[in-house]
Formats: structure tokens, C-alpha cells, sequence
């Protein structure tokens, strides 16, 4: 009985084991139409739009994701093992990842974003493969300057396109050694279309009830960032607040995605400024209490050419030239950088502010239809054969 056990248990052991090698060959080396990298939700969220089109359509995609980004997508993913680098946007794959990647899959097509330097690392690959390579970039401020894409930027060799949001944003590229070279594609910003979904799809005076805003009262969302100096000038956003002293505004922040909102509560609390109220973005989204904003502010981040897009008045808290924004080069956006530059903007922002003014999409130079302008365009690429 014994041996007939042992016979039993050593066959079942190797049919698992067999069972284990065909799992491991048939999901290595799979030939797919696009493959996607994403590192931070600035780019995980617009590519997800492109995905679902793309799948809609029936062409075939993976998804590496990385540091946040491995948050958001739960199918279609490469399950690898990459240690660290998965929240170091600064930390390189070292030769054995990048050989994990090359043997996982074979893509005709690669985008990443532009956040991290494992991007970089993905698109000189696969460009190497005769894949063909493309950037999305998906902030509205110059390239040349923007602190998150500097990592991706000193690694990334000569790719085949960039996708940019808005013609504001090509003359960065266009002057910039490391992509002025490649085809420059202005295709918007698909993030743009959550904004119209949640704008379209919002029940207002629900989300002013479930929030505490009266009938009489304004209100002022500021959207968090975590760079170098976000801490400093969210003091000086405080204290602005304070300064301004209107009992019939409304204050709401929103973290980033990144932090965990302890900061911004430690400061409103030590400041002691009773209207400002720190959001768990769990609960509601930045987007979604844009739609009972008066205006919105903001340091560096992205979200204010968002808030722009549906019609808000912006103000970025920030030092003079720091932001080198064509919202605030216009004169479409306000730059303060102290708390009486910044009560003395609200004062003359919310006694003008209107729900209905429209947007200034013209002036911003963004294509509407972004998602598909993209698929659209890797739909002639995949029928060339790239």
C-alpha cells in the first residue's frame, strides 16, 4: 500500500510540475499587439481609456505596472518580479529584470509613460526589438522643466513618438535635444474625458448635501502634490485661507494619491483655520467636488489645467517663474506666492466666479477626443505592419 502511495504522490507531483512549465512557456514570449508601462496614476488613469478601446476593438495589449500604478490595473498585467524599483521612479533594471521582460512578451507596438526611469529602459528595449516605440507625456507644463519626467529623460535614448496633450506643449519638446528628433503627435489629454464623465454624471445638490455646503456658501477645492516644495507653499495656501476670512467659503483639500493627507491635516490644525476640511479621496474624488467648485487652486499640480478645462478659475500657489505654465503665461491661471497675494486673488476671483462660464478649451490648445485620436492612430500603425 505504501508503495503504491509513493507511486501515487510521485506522479501527481510531476504532473504538477509539467503543469507548472507549460504555464510558465505559454505566458512567456507572447506575441501582443501594444504593450503599456505605467508608473504613476498621471499616467495609468488616461492609458486606461486607450485600453478599453483597444480591447473593445479587439486589439491585444499587457501591462507592465510599476510603483502606484500597480493599484490600478488588475488584468491583462505581466506578473513579474521586479523588486524595488516598483515605487523608485530613480531606480534602473538591472540586466536580468530587463531579460524577464524580453522573454515575457513581444510587442509591436510599446507606450510608456514618462515617470520613471524603468520606462526609459522599456522603450530602448523593445525599440531595439523593432518594436515601435512610443512616449505619452501627460502634463500640461514645459517638458523641460517638469521635475517627475527628468528620471525618464536622461535615460531614454531616440524613440520613434511622442504622444503630447496640447500645442502649448510641443515647443518643449521641439527645442529639447532628447525628443525634438522623434515625431511629435498632439493628441489631448484622455484624462480630460473622466473630467466630462463625472461633470456629466454628478448629482450636485446631492454632493453639496453629503458635503455641508449651504446654498449661500463658495467653495475653494484645492488639489495636494508632493514635489520639494509642496509643503511650504500648502502652508502659505493655509494661511492664505485664514487671512481671507469668509464664513461663507468652504474649503476642501485632496491629497495626492501618494501621501496619506497626514500633513495637510497637521498644518490645518496647527493653524487653527476652521472652514478648511481635508477630504479622504476614498470617499470623493478631486474630480468630483470640482463639480460644486467656485474655483480651484493648487501648487504644481497637473489637475489645475484640468480644473481650467471645465471652466473653473484657477490660482497656483507658487513662487514666481517656478511654474513655467502656459495657463499662467496667458493670464488664464493667477500665480500668488504669499498668503496676501493669495486672499487678495480669492477676493477678486469669487465675487466674479460663475458655475456656467465656459470653458477655455480653445485657448488652452486641446484636441477633444483624445482616447480616440489615439486609437485611431495605432490602429494605422498595427495596419502598417510597424
Amino acid at each position: 500500500m505504501k508503495n503504491y502511495l509513493k507511486l501515487f504522490f510521485g506522479a501527481l507531483y510531476l504532473v504538477c510540475v509539467g503543469l507548472f512549465f507549460v504555464g510558465k512557456s505559454y505566458s512567456a514570449n507572447q506575441d501582443v499587439d501594444v504593450l503599456f508601462c505605467c508608473y504613476d496614476l498621471g499616467d495609468s488613469h488616461p492609458m486606461q481609456r486607450v485600453m478599453k478601446d483597444l480591447e473593445e476593438q479587439g486589439i491585444s495589449y499587457k501591462v507592465l505596472a510599476l510603483g502606484k500604478a500597480l493599484e490600478v490595473f488588475t488584468s491583462n498585467t505581466l506578473n513579474l518580479d521586479l523588486l524595488d524599483v516598483k515605487s523608485d521612479r530613480e531606480q534602473a533594471l538591472d540586466t536580468t529584470h530587463l531579460k524577464l521582460i524580453e522573454d515575457a512578451v513581444r510587442p509591436k507596438i510599446v507606450i510608456t509613460g514618462m515617470a520613471s526611469v524603468v520606462q526609459a529602459q522599456v522603450l530602448n528595449l523593445f525599440k531595439e526589438k523593432q518594436a515601435y516605440a512610443i512616449a505619452f507625456y501627460d502634463n500640461f507644463d514645459t517638458v523641460e522643466t517638469a521635475e517627475y519626467a527628468q528620471a525618464f529623460l536622461r535615460r531614454v535614448e531616440q524613440i520613434d513618438e511622442y504622444f503630447i496633450p496640447s500645442e502649448a506643449t510641443l515647443p518643449g519638446f521641439q527645442k529639447l535635444e532628447k525628443t525634438k528628433h522623434s515625431k511629435l503627435s498632439i493628441f489631448g489629454q484622455p484624462i480630460l474625458e473622466n473630467w466630462d464623465d463625472v461633470f456629466s454624471k454628478t448629482n450636485k445638490e446631492e454632493l453639496r448635501q453629503k458635503l455641508d455646503v449651504g446654498s449661500q456658501d463658495q467653495v475653494l477645492l484645492f488639489a495636494g502634490d508632493c514635489n520639494n516644495t509642496y509643503q511650504q507653499y500648502f502652508r502659505i495656501f493655509v494661511k492664505g485661507v485664514g487671512a481671507f476670512n469668509n464664513p461663507n467659503l468652504k474649503v476642501f483639500v485632496t491629497y495626492h494619491p501618494k501621501t496619506d493627507g497626514s500633513f495637510e491635516r497637521s498644518v490645518v490644525e496647527e493653524e487653527k483655520i476652521p472652514n478648511i476640511r481635508i477630504i479622504d479621496t476614498k470617499e470623493f474624488s478631486t474630480t468630483q467636488i470640482a463639480t460644486i467648485a467656485n474655483a480651484f487652486a493648487c501648487h504644481k499640480s497637473s489637475m489645475g489645467i484640468q480644473a481650467l478645462y471645465v471652466g473653473l478659475p484657477v490660482v497656483y500657489v507658487v513662487e514666481s517663474g517656478e511654474v513655467r505654465n502656459f495657463a499662467i503665461q496667458q493670464g488664464i491661471a493667477i500665480q500668488v506666492e504669499s498668503a496676501a497675494d493669495l486672499s487678495s486673488a480669492l477676493d477678486r476671483i469669487l465675487k466674479t466666479a460663475n458655475r456656467n462660464q465656459s470653458p477655455v478649451q480653445q485657448s488652452l490648445g486641446i484636441p477633444k477626443n483624445a482616447t480616440a485620436r489615439m486609437v485611431t492612430h495605432i490602429k494605422e500603425l498595427l495596419a502598417k505592419k510597424v
